[in-house]
């Protein structure tokens, strides 16, 4: 497990994302070596109290990178890049933001894992403990980096990370409690195999320590193929000896901790999630914690999101869904047929099982996208015959969509694709579907 002496040292920040802009504000307190490489073409400029730190931009910034002692990567860096491998050979550190925080962190920390759920359910275990009154941050991949606030971080202090795989590639630090979802192939945009993909989730369990918990789904047959746990204290979810689902009710060992007719989010992987939550806060919250966050939790903004209704049709936000698992989970949650929007940036992944799915649960689709083309055809293989239309543009694929619609009818936006072929990131894309959804309504 990497320790961190930062004083005086010299200091690279590749990339100047979210992640690292916190970051040096943190890092200044020790050094005033540091330099900034963005390949973003566009030129960064810092003012006030950094402006005269070193920024190199553009897509050949890399090559300045030499003489460094530590190297603090953005996720969306890979770590084998040359110019980074030929400073870790010379002896530099790679790193990032996440590895140092939880280093340096007094609290317990709980960290959250797999390809699909880890928003959520980070989002459940924090409103457990901040139910239980206890002091809690939530943070990783959702919200806002927490490096700025480590001193105000104490021992009986709970901080909950969700952790993606871009962030876990380089990981090699120990947390209290692991949580992993589920494993599926995605990000095969950017990891060089689902093999590799793996590997990176695995660094969650691989280092953890003989004090820690880990938290899995028995269910999951990737999961008990490749995450067999050395750890002694491993809580099982989707399993009679741990924490199980039974004829609508959720059980911790003998005890019904809930009717899920009265969870507030639905759907049966919203049950994983919510269980995959309990396990992380076995030891943290007591079970009327648990059924009050389940009776109350809203669920996460752009994951199954009601919208609102035009017409007499609901409009459902389900952007996060940036693979076909995901958007099926979503499709499954329903109980009739709904009119699908879907499309986006090709990752890589197999859109055969969805077209399956859009079959049972889909009555009219509307394609827009890089996508389009391999989810249409995934649909048509497994019936000739369905109802389709594309589209340009999200505006027009939500236009289309409520022209389609009739009383009753659910629209739901779940793209089974990454965002980046039109937007920014998932956030921007959900807020776009919700803006036009409120262009109809007149609003």
């Amino acid at each position: 497990m990497q320790e961190y002496d930062l004083k005086n040292k010299k200091i690279a920040l590749l990339g100047f994302g979210k992640s690292n802009s916190e970051l040096l504000a943190y890092i200044h307190k020790y050094s005033d070596d540091i330099c900034i490489f963005d390949e973003n073409p566009h030129e960064l400029k810092l003012e006030g109290r950094f402006r005269d730190i070193k920024v190199y931009s553009g897509a050949d910034s890399f090559r300045n990178l030499k003489g460094f002692d530590y190297i603090f990567r953005s996720p969306g860096i890979r770590p084998d890049n040359r110019y980074i491998l030929e400073e870790v050979e010379r002896g530099a550190i790679l790193t990032s933001e996440t590895e140092l925080f939880i280093s340096r962190c007094k609290g317990w920390i709980i960290g959250v894992t797999g390809s699909d759920g880890k928003t959520t359910t980070a989002s459940l275990i924090f409103d457990m403990i901040k139910r239980s009154g206890k002091k809690v941050y939530l943070g990783g991949n959702i919200g806002n980096p927490l490096i700025n606030i480590l001193d105000q971080i104490d021992n009986d202090t709970y901080v909950v990370l969700e952790l993606s795989s871009f962030q876990l590639m380089t990981f090699d630090q120990s947390v209290d409690i692991a949580v992993i979802t589920n494993i599926s192939p995605n990000h095969l945009d950017y990891h060089t195999s689902y093999e590799e993909y793996i590997e990176a989730k695995k660094n969650l369990v691989r280092y953890a320590g003989k004090g820690s918990v880990v938290v899995l789904n028995a269910k999951d047959r990737e999961i008990r193929k490749h995450f067999k746990s050395k750890i002694p204290i491993t809580v099982s979810y989707n399993s009679r000896n741990g924490i199980y689902y039974n004829k609508g009710r959720i059980y911790i060992g003998d005890e019904e901790i809930i009717d899920t007719s009265h969870m507030l989010i639905k759907g049966r992987h919203n049950i994983d999630n919510l269980m995959a939550a309990m396990g992380a806060a076995l030891e943290i919250a007591d079970f009327d914690i648990m059924r009050q966050t389940a009776e109350n939790f809203p669920g996460v903004e752009h994951r199954i999101e009601t919208v609102g209704e035009v017409e007499g049709v609901t409009y459902i936000n389900d952007s996060i869904a940036s693979s076909p698992k995901r958007t099926i989970a979503g499709l499954r949650s329903f109980d009739r047929k709904v009119i699908l929007i879907a499309g986006g940036k090709d990752k890589g992944l197999s859109f055969e099982e969805l077209g399956r799915e859009v079959k049972k649960h889909v009555k009219a689709m509307v394609l827009i996208g890089q996508t389009k083309d391999a989810i249409l055809k995934s649909v048509l293989d497994a019936d000739p015959g369905f109802f389709y239309r594309t589209a340009e543009t999200l505006r027009d694929a939500v236009t289309i969509a409520h022209g389609l619609a009739v009383k009753g009818d659910i629209v739901f936006f779940s793209p089974a694709s990454t965002s980046f072929d039109m937007f920014r990131n998932f956030e921007d894309r959900g807020k776009q579907f919700k803006k036009f959804v409120g262009l109809l309504k007149g609003g």
